[in-house]
């Protein structure tokens, strides 16, 4: 535990002494009541020491003087005169004290007790467990000396976890005065802003656990956020986990991640179109933006917000951020694959090729043939909703006549090609029920780029 120890400059036989005269009831002449426990103290020590503390016992007294009954004057009887003497000399023996009342529910009796004991010289120790109901009470009681230690204490820690992790005591003591709404929350709120990049993970989703809905929109916002997109799409997701929040509030942070940022592995895998309220075309756009930045740089796979970007180079069809197209059925194209039909099942896959469709008004072509049924890696058509296989027509020609890298719209035996532009979110791969395929040479192949992961 990191701890100060502050005490004022006097000879030790002197400085004892003076510690005897706290809450002495006898030589004090003030009576603090804090939290039900009464402390006696004397004006002489508190009026330079805690000036704050001094002007509310000054306007108690002068309070008491204008409330009090003013005296009257009566004719008493010799017995009365005699039992009035008494209780007036009994009363003598009595001590009369000004009393101040506090309420302070986040500040503990030891606290208290610590902070007054002071006034007398006795040496108080800082810790981070302590520090905030120390400058509270310090504040309350006016003890300038006092909230300067406090506040160079806490400089001092915050110069500590610069070079090392942020203590857990420290991100204890961040939660208490965030509670406490403390006015030393901002010092310790943006010393863990300013080394937060530099802990573990799991120890930056923590402390942005803890960040209060505006608060965590500032630091999206701010110039020191340097990572890498996939982190702050991840200390959202886990925010608003972690919280109550209203569905505007979920859209309002995750506005906030720039997705064109995130790997595209990420985006396949990790985000959740419905649960984070991200728009379908929003998910497109970004997933074509990802993949842009991998045919433009492959060494790129998550860019960080501090980057600076280079101009993308001007690409051919070959390089657009194509992730479908269409090829002779089993051949071989250097990065993609064709689809299987566990791939077509995924409702991620139907996302993006329903995408990519529209982007493109079709699907590219890799290569110079005749083509008419669709089909996925084992061989079987590719199908639409209703059942209609996805095809160009023409089978018993050879196929329709296909030329390399230009962009095509297929279309079904009972529909045509702007039909299955409106349907083609139901792609799926055909049953049995619709017919039995032979194999012919006009089979085509629809086929994916192989850094997709459905």
């Amino acid at each position: 535990m990191y701890s100060m120890i502050i005490s004022f400059g006097m000879t030790s036989n002197l400085l004892s002494t003076v510690q005897t005269l706290y809450n002495d009831p006898e030589l004090s002449d003030i009576k603090i009541i804090i939290n039900n426990e009464a402390h006696f103290l004397m004006t002489k020590f508190i009026k330079t020491a805690a000036p704050k503390l001094y002007k509310t016992v000054d306007l108690a007294v002068l309070h008491a003087a204008m409330t009090q009954a003013p005296r009257q004057v009566t004719e008493l009887s010799p017995d009365e005169a005699i039992n009035q003497l008494v209780s007036v000399l009994s009363q003598k023996t009595q001590k009369k004290y000004i009393t101040v009342t506090f309420t302070l529910t986040t500040v503990s009796r030891d606290t208290v007790v610590a902070v007054l004991e002071s006034l007398y010289g006795k040496t108080i120790q800082l810790s981070l467990e302590n520090l905030d109901e120390i400058h509270q009470l310090a504040t309350i009681f006016g003890m300038k000396d006092l909230i300067a230690q406090c506040t160079q204490f806490l400089q001092e820690q915050i110069a500590v976890f610069k070079k090392t992790a942020i203590a857990d005591a420290f991100v204890n003591a961040w939660k208490k005065t965030m509670e406490n709404k403390s006015p030393l929350h901002l010092l310790y709120h943006n010393a863990i802003v300013e080394n937060l990049l530099q802990q573990p993970k799991e120890r930056i989703l923590e402390l942005t656990g803890n960040f209060e809905f505006d608060t965590l929109k500032e630091y999206l916002k701010s110039e020191t956020l340097t990572c890498g997109e996939d982190l702050v799409y991840e200390i959202v997701k886990n925010w608003t986990a972690s919280h109550t929040v209203t569905e505007n509030q979920i859209r309002d942070l995750f506005s906030m991640v720039k997705l064109e940022l995130l790997s595209v592995d990420y985006l396949m895998t990790k985000v959740k179109l419905n649960v984070d309220g991200i728009p379908y075309e929003t998910y497109v756009k970004a997933l074509e933006g990802s993949a842009k930045r991998l045919f433009g740089d492959t060494q790129q796979s998550n860019s960080s917000r501090s980057e600076k970007k280079s101009p993308m180079p001007k690409l051919d069809h070959t390089k657009l951020p194509v992730m479908f197209g269409l090829g002779k059925h089993n051949a071989l194209y250097p990065g993609f694959h064709q689809v299987t039909k566990e791939e077509v099942d995924t409702q991620a896959f139907k996302h993006l090729f329903k995408g990519q469709h529209f982007r493109h008004n079709g699907l590219h072509v890799f290569d110079d043939f005749n083509a008419d049924i669709i089909c996925c890696q084992s061989g079987i058509p590719l199908a639409l909703g209703d059942g209609r296989w996805f095809r160009f027509g023409n089978c018993s020609k050879g196929g329709v006549s296909l030329q390399k890298n230009t962009i095509r719209l297929a279309h079904t035996s009972a529909s045509d090609a702007e039909y299955v532009k409106k349907s083609i979110d139901t792609i799926c791969v055909a049953n049995k029920s619709t017919g039995v395929h032979v194999p012919c040479d006009a089979d085509s192949g629809l086929f994916v780029v192989n850094w997709i992961k459905f």
